[in-house]
């Protein structure tokens, strides 16, 4: 009777790893779509990353992150492609956006990228003001310096740019964190106001900010040099996480693009043959390469 029950016990036991090995697999895999798809996303091979995302979310069909990603990729896919091609394409990113919201309502960076599309899509796709005010909304239940952040885009959409910059100043008042100061900087990029740009950028210590402070001296065409050394800064913080931008490509196109205005036509060759190693599909690369050659 013992000899029953230790090989009873014993049966459970190997079921139960096999059970977990298999699941432990299964997940892997998912992983491995999902991580496939943003190196591709990186490397700009839309095509290829829809294609693992698509996978990704088949295995996984519960994962917000998974169905966040797909929608990205779709929605690069359809800024690459002819305009009626990507008029089809609308309606599939939507629903993977609000699948992502749907499957984890506190997914901020799912309800931010639907609250964009909300504001650039048409009507006739799903597009809206009102709804995109529904996620700010949404957003600022959950995290009230995201919904300042969420209420900023929608101000500024609406060319209210002194609302606009207030929510972003109160959402330093309330968090004053690296990432909100690298925000404020980038409204006033987007502004061209160039001195409150780089005050903010100042006070932040995300890579990103020496990486837009360099693309606003080169757009002024100002202190080459130093634009140069806060490349140099952000490629050696090391590659971003896959599928975040700017990448390492959009970096090495851009020190290119400084060299090349500082006459230093081979250095800056090199630059753009770098990012296209990055990124084959980066399209500025090849050309300022043409420029240069």
């Amino acid at each position: 009777m013992r000899r029953t029950r230790v090989l009873t016990t014993l049966f459970v036991w190997v079921c139960a790893a096999t059970f977990l090995h298999a699941g432990a697999v299964a997940m892997a895999h998912t992983r491995e779509h999902l991580l496939a798809g943003q190196i591709a996303f990186t490397e700009g091979n839309y095509d290829r990353a829809v294609h693992e995302f698509r996978k990704a979310v088949q295995a996984h069909p519960d994962s917000s992150s998974d169905w966040l990603w797909l929608a990205r990729a779709l929605g690069r896919k359809a800024e690459n492609s002819n305009p009626v091609h990507a008029a089809f394409m609308v309606s599939e990113v939507r629903r993977a956006f609000e699948k992502a919201v749907a499957l984890d309502p506190k997914n901020l960076e799912a309800r931010a990228d639907l609250l964009e599309f909300y504001m650039e899509a048409p009507t006739a796709f799903g597009g809206g003001m009102d709804k995109a005010r529904e996620q700010a909304d949404a957003i600022g239940r959950i995290n009230k310096g995201d919904g300042l952040l969420a209420l900023s885009r929608i101000a500024e959409k609406d060319e209210k740019y002194a609302v606009a910059e207030r929510h972003l100043k109160t959402a330093i008042e309330i968090d004053p964190t690296s990432g909100r100061y690298l925000e404020l900087g980038g409204y006033y990029h987007r502004r061209k106001n160039y001195p409150a740009m780089e005050e903010a950028l100042r006070k932040s210590t995300d890579a990103k900010a020496s990486y837009a402070l360099a693309m606003a001296l080169l757009e002024q065409g100002q202190r080459l040099p130093e634009a140069e050394r806060l490349v140099g800064q952000f490629i050696a913080a090391g590659p971003p996480a896959p599928g975040d931008e700017p990448t390492l490509a959009h970096a090495r196109l851009l020190l290119g693009k400084i060299q090349a205005r500082q006459g230093r036509r081979q250095e800056a060759a090199r630059e753009f043959r770098a990012a296209l190693q990055e990124n084959p599909n980066l399209k500025d690369a090849k050309k300022e390469l043409e420029k240069v050659e």
